[in-house]
């Protein structure tokens, strides 16, 4: 008789698994409460970023106004004229680094 009712015992609970199972739960989705298991919300999307287009446009209008006016300090922006033979004409004469040619 123990025999009996431990099978029928087994039975039961094999039966009582799969449709736990089937439910959604199971031994590793619920703990075989069925259901699926909570979870933490995820969380709120970030908010937008403000339109900076015309600050960045005026921002980069002064920085090329800034660069031009010490470009012209130190007088980088003008035509640089060379002698008429070339640089490397031979011609001689002293320059910083001492005398060339001749």
């Amino acid at each position: 008789m123990k025999k009996i009712l431990c099978i029928l015992a087994a039975v039961f609970f094999v039966f009582a698994w799969i449709e736990d199972a089937r439910a959604g739960g199971g031994p590793v989705g619920g703990g075989g409460k069925g259901g699926a298991p909570s979870m933490p919300p995820p969380p709120p999307p970030p908010a937008p970023l403000p339109d900076t287009t015309p600050q960045e446009a005026e921002s980069r209008a002064v920085r090329d106004d800034e660069r031009r006016k010490l470009s012209r300090q130190k007088g980088v922006g003008g035509t640089l004229l060379a002698p008429l033979g070339g640089f490397g004409a031979g011609t001689g004469g002293d320059t910083l680094l001492g005398r060339i040619g001749r």
